[in-house]
């Protein structure tokens, strides 16, 4: 590393100054509180403001203000600071609130562009928020390619107060190797969301993050995720293609989305309250096969009539399984819908329904086909709390059609049926219930199914 460059608090341009001690190696801020600002150079110019060379490191003690502005990014890409290999941000605000000049979304105040291997942001505080007509970017984006992959990428203790998109956005390409700990040598962990206009954590491109062996993994825990006073989205976090370790995450506001991909999810607390139109807590699309365990999810009044968990084929068809999963529905829908899924297990599933019968008849669970054939189908030993149609409904009259049913030991008193069958018999058109069909100890009101079995 290169000796500390030592850079006075004033109020002029920073920006060469800033750069030629990152180029050696250090810029240490440390007791030198204050604001320092950074210029945009015209155009043309890099599209990094700022520059880290490898092993660089930018280092502040919490009162120090790196402020963007001063400059007309001319329409084009720009970003506030460039990683690379093993460069560290830590213990200062990247603050950018300059509304003049022509800004463009691909503007993000820190972006790390593969290949790359090692970087780290902490104890950094974000101040970048949505201004009215004029469009820009992440706080944090990784741009990385199944051609030029990030490996050993770190964000931990950081505050998401303003990001005008994005807290963090993944193209794709993110890499990490199991470490002696247990934990992913590529983690975000332990950081704070207060004030993201879109999603916190956005895996907005291709996928190809962790999952290409069993030693590589990405993983995102104990982070706190709030809504912003006008979310336009309300999903907090996007998980794309790959395999992510989602666990330990308190989701106050906003949902999950999970478009394809198989990841492991587990012990997070996710609470919808954000209106969004009848979009599930949390929603699994596409291929893939993902585990959900340990969670608890909740539907409050004001997200609006909608499930708690729903999963569907787009394109593709996914996978589920659920295990110890507690949902809280407080809106007159049923908890699970499912549509078009290669499999759906759930297991010590708890469903806690107070929100009365709406404008009809609902089930807690309601499963069905597609153009591909939901099977099998397994729910054993869950509890259910509201008054149902029935525990479990599925109708065989989508083109795929629905497959074979598993119900043992279940407790839903209050429901009218354990399971309902629908459309049973194949025709034209639909697939109808193939089965088998099997009902087991069951404490529910009597299954309508024709093709039941009890052995």
């Amino acid at each position: 590393m290169g000796e500390s460059t030592a850079v006075s608090a004033v109020e002029v341009d920073s920006r060469a100054t800033f750069q030629a001690a990152l180029d050696s190696g250090l810029l240490d801020l440390r007791g030198q509180p204050g604001r320092y600002y950074v210029g945009t150079p015209p155009w043309p110019r890099a599209f990094a403001v700022l520059s880290m060379p490898p092993d660089s490191r930018l280092i502040g003690d919490g009162s120090e203000t790196i402020v963007f502005g001063g400059g007309d990014p001319a329409g084009a890409a720009w970003r506030g600071i460039q990683l690379h290999d093993r460069a560290r941000i830590t213990g200062v605000t990247l603050e950018l609130t300059d509304t003049a000049g022509d800004w463009d979304e691909q503007s993000h105040l820190v972006e790390i562009v593969g290949p790359l291997t090692g970087a780290e942001i902490d104890h950094v505080r974000f101040v970048y928020p949505l201004t009215a007509g004029v469009s820009r970017g992440d706080c944090i984006r990784l741009r990385c390619y199944p051609e030029s992959r990030c490996w050993d990428v770190t964000g931990h203790h950081n505050t998401f107060a303003g990001c005008a998109r994005s807290g963090v956005s993944i193209h794709s390409g993110l890499h990490g190797s199991r470490l002696p700990d247990g934990t992913c040598s590529t983690r975000f962990h332990h950081n704070t969301f207060d004030g993201v206009a879109d999603q916190d954590l956005d895996g907005e491109g291709s996928g190809d993050i962790g999952g290409l062996d069993e030693s590589d993994c990405v993983e995102w825990d104990h982070n706190t995720h709030r809504s912003a006073a006008a979310p336009p989205t309300s999903l907090a976090v996007s998980l794309y293609p790959g395999s992510v370790e989602f666990h330990h995450n308190l989701l106050l506001g906003r949902g999950l989305d999970v478009l394809g991909g198989s990841h492991h999810v587990h012990h997070n607390v996710i609470t919808q309250s954000v209106p969004n139109g009848g979009t599930a807590v949390v929603f699994v699309r596409k291929s893939g096969s993902s585990w959900f365990h340990d969670e608890t999810w909740t539907r409050e009044v004001s997200a609006g009539a909608g499930p708690v968990f729903a999963a569907e084929q787009k394109m593709t068809a996914p996978g589920i399984r659920l295990d110890d999963v507690r949902m809280v529905q407080h809106t007159p829908r049923g908890a699970v819908s499912v549509h078009g899924a290669l499999g759906l297990s759930m297991r010590d599933v708890t469903i806690v329904d107070d929100g009365g019968p709406g404008t009809g008849l609902r089930d807690a669970i309601r499963v069905e086909g597609s153009n591909v054939r939901t099977t099998p189908v397994t729910l054993i030993d869950s509890t259910v709390s509201g008054p149902f149609r029935a525990l479990l409904s599925t109708t065989g009259w989508y083109a795929g059609g629905v497959g074979s049913f598993d119900l043992r030991d279940n407790t839903a008193p209050a429901s009218s049926s354990g399971l309902r069958c629908e459309d049973v018999d194949a025709t034209a058109t639909s697939g109808g219930i193939s089965g088998p069909v099997t009902y087991v100890d069951n404490t529910a009101g009597s299954p309508t199914c024709s093709v039941w079995s009890a052995p």
